[in-house]
């Protein structure tokens, strides 16, 4: 999923980062840092750290993620992540359309496979 240009998430695949991030703190709750290095880890391909912690906003706005600062003081404060009722109910309408989905392109592979093999173009 990246454009070439040192493996960076490319624009289009912004929309794929809300989900697996979601996916991820169904897991458990977790850092940034934690969050990153689970997106990489189901090959996801590296995320700029601006555009992680601008969706985690977003989705925080939206209301589908809470966050809670670790209460040290520091440069750098780090919050905790944690997915909502409303990010898990989001996380599982994706993956039944994704479902759904998944069954009409088989269908269509399937009926694209039996033409091309009968020599119809």
């Amino acid at each position: 999923m990246s454009d070439g240009l040192d493996g960076m998430l490319e624009p289009t695949s912004a929309l794929w980062l809300v989900p697996f991030l979601l996916l991820l703190m169904r897991e458990r709750d977790s850092y940034g840092h934690e969050l990153t290095r689970g997106i990489a880890g189901v090959d996801f391909g590296m995320v700029r750290p601006e555009a992680m912690y601008r969706t985690l906003r977003q989705m925080e706005g939206e209301g589908m993620i809470l966050s809670e600062g670790d209460g040290l003081d520091r440069v750098m404060p780090r919050r905790k992540y944690s997915i909502t009722e409303s990010g898990k109910a989001y996380v599982e309408f994706w993956a039944n359309s994704l479902a759904r989905y998944q069954e009409d392109i088989d269908l269509f592979l399937r009926a694209y496979a039996e033409r091309s093999a009968q020599g119809v173009r």
